[in-house]
């Protein structure tokens, strides 16, 4: 016979009243746990910032100390042994010779562009140095570069970037620590949501941010059971409310059934589960002091003929290779480049001819290999397959790298190891118009070059031994290694006109790849160029781009020529900043790592740029116009930069040797991330003077400018003594306060003139010099000034 479970007495209305008092006096507690954190947490807060404050200054100094000890430590180091003792965790250890490093940027651990450079200032300068490179992603590293005592080199130890959260670590503390460049987190442990501080590691470019946990008030108890007791404090209270209502009827007894003591009572209903959406992510201007150079000359745009094709029909299989000893139109062989009207100066048959010439000069330079590019014009690939044709069977091997911009053409070159290369471009031209950039021997093909491969070209044979042709696709390549040099520190927004040019294939995704927001401006390849031509010299064709700008609230604004050699910029309140102010920005940089390098800059350049170069440590070297006299003169002189007021840009120091608008673009953007809270505007006001201003151009009768120039330079004691004058590429004179300039163009019949004055004043009475000059020189003239 089962046992009888116990039960227990009570009357329904003493329990109702019992319950009810009880769950008020738990509302009543649940509201004075949660009033007194309120009360308190002020005084807490501002006590746990100054807890943070003081440990990120600790955490600071700590790091800082503890990186002079590694870098003391990897100078002192006798061989790799004694390193691998000390650093257990290095994921390389490397002995570099003197000649410095080569740039790997599919090595594992990679070898960037940043590393090469950071090894090159050891090398020159003996300075160790700790930089954390490609940061934000799975390959950031930690590199320490000290030299390596007495045989010229240098120690690399890469370490994992975790290690400046090791050495910036200290006992018991509990904080979230983070290492950051700027905006950018290099290391991370821990998360809190408390209060937060930052402190500068002393001699280094990051800062140790430290966030507390939140601060625990006296009898603070969590949330969770405050919740918890509020329930149960009004499920007790209204418990006791329903017993009260339900009252006893009149003469009823007062007893309640018995309650049984082992009833669990039901937990509550489970809630449904909630519908998950995923989050969807947006797509990512000659001052004492200047050297200057005897190098070659100008460059310019052709004028428009009259009736331009618009192209040429596409070629078939087997294209005619002409007669020999036929002689080539001369008018097309010009100072740095191959270029004529299509169909009629440029035809096939003299593109295959300038094919053997060039396979014959490059296979007599040790390139039996060239690379073959071509823009995006109409006419292009029907001149590309003539040109490929001339060279394969003038005993080449052709790599084929399709339709890319002149510099990943050149990128290709180095990439490749070949030597040589040939553009199929008409660069900023009219549509009409096309030609050849030449490369051999890693060196670009100008002046007399250029006329020898014309001599060639009349009876250079076919070999009968036709070279094989590949198709290569380099793009991806390119962008990879721009994006093992580049840096950005923070998200930019950035406009980008291509005009229909080549570079409207790969400038979008190369900027997009490095972390920026891009809207692009007529990026859709057209020969015919609908929107406006594509050179960024010409001020009416950056129109678009600077209200753009301006409109979106963008960073900056990119602009490209045709074949994206050549860059154009405007700051983010609509101004053009033209290349030579450009040019500072880079030399300021520059000069930090690299002091007493030369500048190489054209004579059209802003005085202010030389005098800059000079104030921080550099040697302002002067050269003709042009992008292959300023190129020729920065081999001349190893110097890290040089440009022209075209927009041809080199920057050696990290790059290439060659003109890259596209890369310049790149370092442009990541000097900008550089600078949080400051506008590009702000950053290019922040240069000396105000730059000069456009190009004139001056039409002149064919050979009238020569002459001209000639009665010029025969009057130049007509010039004040306290004016400079320079005549390597034209009449340039240097005031005291502005200077002017005025040359013969080597491609159209045209004087080019430019003024910079620093004032209106000043810039007004050096145009009246000039007006002078030239009325002497030729009194039939109209200076458009």
């Amino acid at each position: 016979m089962p046992r009888p479970r116990p039960r227990i007495g009570l009357t329904r209305r003493g329990a109702a009243t019992a319950l009810t008092g009880v769950g008020a006096l738990v509302l009543a507690l649940v509201a004075l746990l949660a009033l007194l954190p309120a009360l308190l947490r002020p005084d807490a807060q501002a006590r746990a910032r100054d807890e943070a404050a003081r440990i990120a200054a600790s955490a600071a100094t700590r790091l800082d100390r503890r990186v002079t000890v590694a870098l003391e430590r990897v100078a002192s180091a006798g061989d790799e042994a004694a390193l691998r003792d000390t650093f257990p965790a290095a994921r390389r250890i490397r002995h570099v010779p003197p000649a410095g490093l080569t740039p790997a940027p599919r090595a594992e651990p990679p070898v960037g562009y940043a590393l090469a450079d950071q090894v090159t200032r050891c090398l020159r300068t003996g300075t160790a140095s700790a930089e954390v490179h490609l940061p934000g992603s799975a390959r950031a590293q930690l590199n320490l570069v000290a030299a390596a005592g007495d045989d010229g080199g240098a120690w690399l130890v890469t370490l994992p970037v975790s290690r400046l959260l090791d050495w910036a670590s200290s006992d018991g503390v509990t904080a979230a620590v983070t290492i950051r460049h700027g905006d950018t987190v290099l290391a991370q442990r821990g998360r809190a949501d408390g209060p937060s501080a930052r402190a500068p590691v002393p001699g280094q470019s990051w800062s140790v941010a430290v966030q507390q946990p939140p601060p625990q008030l006296p009898l603070e108890i969590p949330g969770t059971w405050i919740t918890l007791l509020g329930l149960a404090g009004l499920t007790t209270a209204g418990t006791g409310a329903y017993l009260r209502r339900r009252g006893e009827p009149a003469g009823m007894p007062t007893k309640v059934p018995a309650v049984e003591t082992d009833i669990t009572p039901a937990g509550p209903a489970p809630e449904p589960p909630k519908a998950h959406h995923p989050i969807r992510s947006p797509a990512p201007s000659t001052p004492p002091g200047i050297e200057v150079s005897e190098a070659e000359a100008d460059t310019g745009t052709p004028p428009a003929p009259a009736d331009t094709p618009a192209g040429v029909a596409t070629a078939t299989a087997g294209v005619d290779t002409g007669a020999a000893g036929e002689t080539i139109p001369p008018g097309i062989l010009r100072a740095y480049d191959i270029r004529g009207i299509v169909g009629e100066t440029l035809t096939p048959e003299v593109v295959t001819r300038l094919g053997h010439a060039i396979a014959a000069t490059a296979r007599e330079a040790g390139n039996d290999t060239v690379v073959v590019g071509r823009d995006a014009r109409h006419s292009s690939p029907e001149l590309a397959r003539a040109l490929i044709a001339g060279l394969s069977t003038g005993g080449c091997h052709v790599v084929d790298v399709d339709t890319v911009p002149t510099p990943v053409l050149y990128f290709a070159v180095h990439h490749l190891g070949t030597g040589s290369g040939v553009m199929v471009t008409g660069s900023h031209n009219p549509p009409g118009y096309n030609g050849l950039k030449v490369m051999i021997g890693g060196e670009t093909l100008a002046g007399d070059a250029i006329q020898d491969l014309g001599r060639r070209a009349a009876d250079a044979p076919a070999t009968g031994a036709p070279g094989e042709v590949e198709r290569r696709q380099i793009t991806e390549d390119y962008i990879d290694q721009v994006g093992a040099d580049i840096t950005l520190y923070r998200p930019l927004r950035v406009v980008v006109d291509c005009g229909n040019g080549v570079t409207a294939a790969l400038a979008p995704e190369l900027y997009r790849a490095l972390g920026c927001e891009v809207t692009p401006l007529f990026c859709e390849i057209d020969g015919d160029f609908p929107n406006h031509h594509p050179d960024p010299a010409v001020p009416e064709n950056l129109a678009t781009l600077q209200q753009r700008v301006v409109d979106d609230g963008a960073d900056i604004g990119l602009a490209f020529d045709g074949d994206g050699d050549r860059l154009g910029v405007v700051d983010s309140e609509g101004a053009i900043i033209w290349p030579d102010r450009q040019m500072m920005l880079f030399a300021r940089d520059i000069l930090a790592r690299l002091p007493g390098s030369d500048i190489v800059f054209d004579v059209k350049c802003s005085r202010h740029l030389a005098e800059l170069i000079s104030a921080n440590a550099g040697v302002p070297v002067m050269s003709r116009s042009g992008h292959s006299p300023i190129k020729q003169r920065r081999a001349e002189t190893n110097a890290p930069l040089a440009g022209e007021m075209s927009g041809h840009i080199v920057l050696a120091d990290r790059w290439y040797p060659f003109d890259d608008a596209l890369y310049a673009g790149a370092r442009l953007l990541e000097l900008l991330s550089f600078e949080a809270g400051q506008s590009s505007a702000a950053l290019f006001a922040g240069l000396p003077g105000a730059g000069g201003g456009a190009e004139l151009r001056v039409p002149v009768a064919e050979g009238e400018a020569e002459a001209v120039m000639a009665r010029l330079l025969a009057n130049t004691h007509t010039v004040p003594e306290a004016a400079r004058v320079t005549t390597i590429d034209g009449l340039r004179i240097d005031f005291a306060d502005g200077w002017g300039l005025v040359r013969a163009s080597n491609t159209e019949p045209a004087l080019t003139l430019r003024f910079e004055g620093d004032d209106e004043a000043a810039l007004e009475r050096i145009r009246e010099h000039f007006r002078g000059l030239l009325a002497a020189a030729a009194p039939a003239l109209s200076p458009p000034f």
